[in-house]
């Protein structure tokens, strides 16, 4: 098979078969920005622009020998834009990057790129609760493929002894937050872990030689350390998934992996695992006998191409295995391009909060899109309540059932509201009535914590300013920005307020809302955390 791959960073000079290029049988050819020239005088690479290019220019250059069976791009750099592949007779597959994050490569602008580009097959290998926003979006072939096609295999050596006791490879930036934290508390309560970044090989080394392997995902995704763990035969201990990650659905917790769901199971099962280290042994056998017999890069890659090349994948591979998809395709797949961007909006805002916070409770007032409930629903340490008229709750229970959302979502009468007890963030939908969205905002008032968002859906073209409907009131509008970064995420959809605090004055620290501190925290302590680069993280 010939494959042709656009990238739109340089590729290193071990990436490439010269010697298959200089007998003249290339397998492979790679068209990226700056390609090493021993690769472009063996025909393996072909030099591209880092912006927007016709794909003319590659096909003038591909070798006469060459025709390409598939060709592969990536959605990761996002001013990277090949265009008119329609040039190409071949399929054009779009892999999916990392769909969890603010700044370059958000969903709404990821799923942009896409349409701009006009693949065949988009697949996603991390982030497959997604998979349905893209699916809604109208992009063709819409599927999920387990992380470990991108693995190079590995077999580790058999010893007897475990060099340490828990270990962790990987990132502990701000913008892992809740990873950071957990990792903190670890370390408070005298567990022995080892921290460190080092290469592929070298994890996948200490991850057979430890006795535990904690991992804990950026926001609620199926990452591939996963499969990193399982195949070198370590014993994983990870965060608990809602089903929609796929995670539930590959694994069995306490099988072939075991699961915590906060920092106190967190800490009982890396006890209780250490003082049981055949039990630990006896699941980390077992998840790597499951890796090798179902999801090894070699399986893994066959059913690929067996969906590009005789359309068939298995579920839970596709799409309509996501009963998001199944029960309201119908629906959605009419819904205007306008109504799913404000969704994917309100989807990145809250997710981005929910990334940097071990738990986060919002209360959704009288939702009137029950497809935004169920965008949110995947989010695992979202406490997700929906307070909701007598008329409409007993359906809304209904709809929530036949989605199999009944314990992601609670939902009770609006009457109830006044027993939920403090919330971080209120979501509000404006009708464009006010007198009846100020009563609504008085009644929830007291259940709003200190430094918490009250967000108003619709409202960004009625409502400049809450004193409109308190004067002399403490309401304020505020922004909520990117982290690093001072551009809105709520501009154009929703507007954002809170009540003032004599902890925050007009034209401090929280006026912008990067970072929702402890109240305890003194000014002087907030304005370093600002100049040290703030984040969005609501108070506990």
């Amino acid at each position: 098979m010939q494959e042709l791959q656009i990238i739109s960073y340089p590729v290193q000079l071990a990436n490439f078969d010269l010697a298959g290029g200089l007998q003249g049988k290339p397998q492979k050819i790679f068209a990226c920005p700056n390609p090493p020239v021993e690769a472009i005088e063996a025909g393996v690479a072909i030099a591209v622009p880092s912006g927007k290019f016709d794909v003319g220019l590659i096909l003038d250059q591909l070798p006469a020998q060459f025709e390409p069976d598939v060709l592969f791009m990536s959605a990761r750099n996002l001013e990277f834009r090949p265009l008119n592949l329609a040039k190409f007779r071949c399929p054009k597959v779009m892999k999916l990057g990392d769909t969890n994050h603010m700044g370059n490569g958000t969903l709404s602008e990821m799923i942009e790129y896409c349409q701009s580009i006009g693949s065949d097959y988009h697949w996603i290998y991390q982030g497959v609760q997604h998979l349905h926003f893209f699916q809604e979006a109208g992009l063709s072939n819409v599927f999920w493929l387990p992380g470990s096609i991108v693995l190079n295999p590995f077999v580790p050596e058999q010893k007897s002894h475990k060099r340490y006791d828990v270990c962790f490879r990987g990132s502990l930036s701000n913008t892992h937050r809740y990873r950071q934290k957990l990792v903190e508390f670890l370390q408070a309560n005298h567990v022995n872990i080892s921290i460190a970044q080092k290469s592929y090989h070298d994890s996948l080394v200490d991850y057979a030689e430890s006795r535990i392997v904690f991992n804990c995902s950026g926001g609620g995704d199926f990452n591939r350390r996963v499969f990193e763990v399982l195949m070198a035969g370590g014993f994983l201990l990870t965060d608990r998934l809602r089903p929609h990650s796929g995670l539930p659905s590959l694994f069995q917790e306490g099988v072939h992996l075991e699961c915590y769901g906060s920092p106190k199971e967190l800490l009982e099962k890396v006890d209780y695992y250490l003082a049981h280290p055949a039990r630990a042994e006896e699941i980390a056998l077992a998840g790597q006998r499951k890796f090798h017999q179902d999801y090894h890069p070699d399986l893994i890659k066959e059913k690929f191409h067996r969906f590009i090349f005789e359309g068939e994948l298995e579920a839970p591979f596709r799409v309509q295995n996501d009963k998001r998809f199944t029960i309201l395709g119908s629906a959605k797949r009419k819904i205007e391009q306008n109504q799913l961007q404000e969704r994917l909006k309100l989807y990145e805002l809250v997710q981005s909060i929910h990334h940097l916070n071990d738990s986060l409770d919002l209360l959704y007032w009288k939702p009137g899109n029950y497809a935004a409930i169920s965008d949110l629903a995947d989010l695992p340490r979202l406490n997700l309540t929906c307070a909701l008229t007598s008329q409409a709750i007993a359906s809304f229970s209904n709809w929530l059932e036949r989605l199999e959302l009944t314990s992601q979502v609670h939902a009770i009468p609006v009457s109830s509201s006044s027993e939920l007890g403090s919330v971080a963030m209120i979501v509000m939908e404006f009708s464009g009535q006010v007198q009846p969205f100020a009563n609504d905002l008085k009644t929830l008032a007291p259940s709003l914590k200190k430094g918490g968002v009250v967000l108003v859906l619709g409202g960004h073209k009625h409502l400049d300013s809450l004193a409109q409907l308190f004067p002399g009131s403490r309401w304020e509008k505020v922004e909520l920005l990117e982290i690093n970064s001072h551009r809105s995420i709520v501009a154009g959809f929703a507007k954002a307020y809170r009540k003032r605090s004599r902890y925050f004055k007009s034209g401090s620290l929280a006026d912008s809302l990067q970072i929702f501190v402890h109240e305890k925290l003194a000014l002087s302590t907030k304005v370093k955390i600002k100049l040290k680069g703030a984040m969005t993280q609501f108070v506990r």
